[in-house]
């Protein structure tokens, strides 16, 4: 039997080379454009990425989403096969259901990391520190 847990981490990467290539970024561009979100990115840390043998996290996941212009569920891997499809539809559709769910919470974490991103003032040459949601200064609420 196969591991799972390869199974999708060599999926992903594969759908993360695909889309990149079609955007035309070589593995180096696309680790200097994730440098912001993710220091020591590298295009040898990417190449793993793409063979399945680095995993991310839920942060490095949005990052990519917004750097490569693509909905969440363009990354993610199908999870069942599609001749198994027909036996399978109750299974299918609570997937779906979930999916849609995950796919709505992390576009909506990608609109609020796409609106913060935007509404920072880059006229400002002060230093720029964006705090997290619900983050308050010492001393402030």
């Amino acid at each position: 039997m196969k591991d799972f847990r390869h199974d999708v981490w060599t999926a992903f990467g594969e759908l993360l080379r695909e889309v990149r290539t079609q955007r035309g970024l070589t593995q180096n561009a696309l680790a200097d454009d994730l440098l912001p979100f993710w220091p020591g990115s590298s295009q040898s840390a990417l190449a793993k990425m793409e063979r399945g043998e680095r995993h991310v996290g839920i942060d490095h996941f949005v990052a990519l989403v917004w750097l490569l212009r693509v909905p969440p569920d363009r990354l993610l891997p199908s999870l069942i096969e599609p001749d198994d499809a027909a036996g399978n539809v109750a299974v299918l559709r609570e997937e779906l259901d979930r999916l849609a769910d995950e796919r709505d919470r992390l576009q909506e974490q990608y609109d609020r990391l796409q609106y913060r991103i935007l509404s920072l003032d880059l006229e400002d040459q002060q230093p720029t520190v964006v705090l997290p949601e619900g983050a308050h200064r010492h001393g402030k609420h």
